[in-house]
């Protein structure tokens, strides 16, 4: 049994988080107390400026940057009816984004410049599938424009 510094209660061993510097090898506060300070903090003013700070840095890293853009993949594909006919991956997808250097319809390079969009050759809108035969990378500026 363990006194938490935050409450006061005195609570059994595994209630506590790990402290590597305390003599215990058992941190101050319990679990829940723990989590209420986090929640706490990351509410406040100074723990979302160091939310955006780490994000603006996190994201300036380019394999984050194109994990970042797979969790985005993941989630435009969260609750389509469709989804149970596709044969695409989300590896598959990253392996194409990585094997296409040229945008397919107006042939400009594909870079940081002109960024990189998943393109269905029939839209899902029209009738279209998820599949592999129905994807192709294709500039920003080209898939922005066919507007299906």
């Amino acid at each position: 049994m363990k006194v938490c510094n935050k409450c006061k209660i005195s609570k059994p061993l595994l209630e506590y988080s790990k402290g590597a510097d305390k003599r215990d090898g058992l941190g101050r506060f319990c679990n829940p107390c723990l989590y209420l300070c986090g929640k706490k903090y990351k509410q406040s003013k100074k723990g979302k400026a160091t939310a955006k700070r780490y994000n603006k840095k996190y994201n300036s890293i380019p394999k984050n940057r194109e994990r970042l853009s797979l969790r985005a993949l993941n989630r435009m594909h969260i609750g389509r009816s469709w989804e149970h006919l596709s044969d695409v991956t989300v590896d598959y997808l990253l392996e194409l984004r990585q094997s296409t250097k040229e945008c397919i319809l107006c042939g400009c390079i594909l870079n940081e410049e002109n960024k990189k969009h998943i393109d269905h050759i029939l839209p899902i809108s029209k009738g279209g599938l998820h599949m592999k035969d129905n994807i192709r990378i294709i500039c920003a500026n080209c898939n922005l424009t066919r507007a299906d």
